[in-house]
């Protein structure tokens, strides 16, 4: 049997109701946009060597988990280029640090999943919460001068 890209199979796979195969995700290494302007990402197939990686579009991803991860660590090493990002006193350094755990959290497989339409969200800078993210993003645009704002939003999303 054949995996991605036609190399050979070695690594786990499932097979779907309707036939097909669903191949596991190692690692998403990097994302770009297509011409239609859809978010495809670079995928690092569980038990297939570099060689195999394929470019695919955002709907053929089925693990939040590991999205999660990815955007997680991108936004993780843009605080930690930030100076406040190593001092516990600020607000980036709790945000950093709260990403960190949960991303540990994610990998450990012992996250918990929650109901995003009725979490409550909060604003990182005062004691608003919502329990719509609109409300949320609206409401923080009067911190934007707050520092590492646009970092911090990101986080937020």
């Amino acid at each position: 049997r054949q995996g991605p890209r036609g190399g050979e199979r070695r690594g786990p796979i499932l097979r779907t109701d309707s036939g097909g195969e669903v191949f596991h995700v190692e690692a998403i290494i990097d994302e770009r946009s297509s011409r239609s302007s859809e978010k495809q990402y670079l995928i690092k197939w569980k038990g297939f060597d570099g060689r195999h990686n394929t470019w695919e579009p955002a709907r053929n991803i089925y693990s939040e988990d590991i999205l999660q991860r990815y955007n997680g660590n991108k936004l993780l090493e843009r605080l930690r280029q930030t100076p406040e990002a190593s001092d516990p006193s600020t607000l980036t350094h709790k945000i950093f640090e709260a990403i960190r755990v949960g991303i540990e959290k994610l990998s450990a497989g012992d996250a918990e999943t929650t109901d995003r339409t009725r979490a409550t969200v909060f604003c990182p800078w005062c004691k608003f919460e919502s329990m719509h993210g609109r409300a949320l993003t609206n409401h923080m645009k009067k911190h934007k001068s707050m520092r590492n704002y646009d970092l911090i939003r990101d986080c937020i999303k």
